[in-house]
């Protein structure tokens, strides 16, 4: 059996392990909201210092340059493992092909097909480092007065987000306003008795605020608390999604270490 850089056993052929490969998955899926908390950051809507800055550089721009150096470097980090990925054919579950729009979010979103080839790929730890850290970073650079919910997307295309308990979830782009609860009703509607993977579950998880990693959602089926209903055409067990949430409500309180 192989191991992964930090010494845990990683799947026959792998480099990573995949308690890193959750922490790839968590980091890039995280990637959309923090576009839009570092516009906000950037522009001075919060007016807050960030970490990094240059002393004097945020009184004398109109901008945080601090936050626009970690958003630099962010991007410049996307980018390059765009870049490597398709020089190196990594594996993807996408069926679509092309490469991304270049957009953090676009960038992020495409490289999340990515993941499970990039455990099978010997620079696959570098791509864990890398793109795990550059999150944190633009993570730490946001003025984030509170925790945000995700309520599901705007018909302008952009996520929407309301704080916790508001009625009203407004696009920061459009400015198009909607009934948050009912978006979030649809938005259950519309993933309720659907089938997936243990990716998939962990990601749609993630939307409702219920964040699950992957490894959690396996150990579940092994120790026989909810049951695979088939697998995918390449063999990876697929799983009702209802199924899922119910357990991952159920467990939220004890955290994922006690699933």
């Amino acid at each position: 059996m192989s191991a992964c850089q930090c010494g845990r056993p990683t799947r026959d052929g792998a480099f990573v392990c995949d308690p890193h490969l959750d922490d790839l998955s968590q980091a890039l899926g995280n990637v959309a909201w923090l576009d839009e908390e570092l516009d906000v950051t950037i522009g001075k809507q919060r007016g807050l210092p960030t970490e990094g800055s240059v002393p004097g550089a945020d009184k004398a721009l109109p901008y945080n340059y601090g936050a626009s150096q970690v958003r630099d470097n962010l991007r410049s980090t996307l980018v390059g493992w765009v870049r490597i990925c398709t020089e190196e054919a990594v594996r993807s579950q996408d069926p679509r092909d092309g490469l991304p729009a270049d957009t953090l979010q676009a960038m992020s979103g495409w490289l999340l097909w990515r993941v499970d080839g990039l455990a099978f790929n010997e620079a696959g730890y570098e791509a864990v480092d890398e793109i795990v850290f550059a999150v944190q970073q633009a993570t730490r650079a946001i003025d984030r007065p509170e925790e945000r919910q995700y309520v599901g997307p705007c018909a302008c295309g952009r996520d929407l987000y309301r704080k916790p308990d508001a009625p009203v979830a407004r696009c920061r782009y459009c400015e198009a306003e909607y009934d948050a609860e009912a978006l979030t009703n649809g938005l259950r509607d519309q993933v309720m008795g659907r089938l997936v993977t243990a990716r998939e579950g962990a990601t749609l998880l993630s939307r409702f605020d219920l964040a699950t990693g992957q490894g959690t959602i396996d150990k579940w089926c092994e120790r026989k608390r909810i049951i695979a209903r088939g697998h995918d055409e390449k063999g990876r067990r697929l799983y009702l999604f209802d199924e899922l949430l119910t357990l991952a409500a159920q467990s939220a309180p004890r955290n994922e270490g006690a699933a």
